[in-house]
């Protein structure tokens, strides 16, 4: 199983997923490998991932900031029956708000596959239905996805302005917005608001 704790992701959000594996089979397995690839919209994160993820086919690790697409594979190596589940991880990061936006619209979700198989030596696996798994995230852009329109009615009668903190006709007024991806504690890196106050 899969599972990186999120449901929403925006620019440069850092995803970790967590890989559960185990035989739960009737034969032990050897040669295991655990395969990965990084999905459109992101970068590998090897800080966060356990070490021993290498390029698929060859003998170099996949390092920090490879791009999407790049496959990544994990030797687990003799698998047997009596083995309880064991965990492995795999990072990726969302790319920079600007790179993100160039995604979007076609892109609504990051969608994460992993996949592990034995080398037969054993015989083959009866049961591959259970081989793989997936995670997918909705991406909150910056600007436009799932983000909450606060609206300001039309004032009927002029606002009461607290004595001790007195403003003037062309007073030009600061508010700090800070906007939350839904279902997390983490702001919305870089967002724009554009609005006009204006004191008559």
């Amino acid at each position: 199983t899969k599972d990186d704790g999120l449901t929403v992701v925006g620019p440069e959000t850092e995803i970790i997923y967590t890989l559960t594996y185990q035989n739960i089979g009737s034969q032990n397995a050897s040669g295991v490998v655990i395969t990965e690839t990084v999905p459109d919209g992101t970068i590998f994160n090897a800080a966060n991932s356990d070490s021993g993820w290498m390029q698929a086919g060859t003998s170099n690790p996949c390092t920090d900031g490879m791009a999407e697409g790049t496959v990544c594979e994990y030797t687990v190596g003799d698998l047997d029956v009596a083995d309880g589940a064991q965990t492995v991880l795999f990072a990726v990061d969302v790319v920079d708000a600007t790179t993100l936006n160039t995604y979007i619209p076609a892109l609504d979700s990051i969608d994460n596959t992993t996949s592990i198989e034995d080398d037969g030596t054993n015989g083959a696996d009866p049961d591959t239905s259970n081989n793989s798994d997936d995670d997918n995230d909705a991406i909150m852009d910056q600007f436009s996805k799932q983000l909450v329109e606060i609206n300001q009615p039309a004032l009927t009668t002029p606002p009461t302005i607290p004595a001790d903190s007195p403003v003037s006709i062309g007073t030009i007024l600061t508010y700090e917005i800070v906007l939350y991806i839904p279902g997390t504690d983490s702001s919305l890196p870089n967002p724009i608001v554009l609005d006009t106050v204006v004191v008559e």
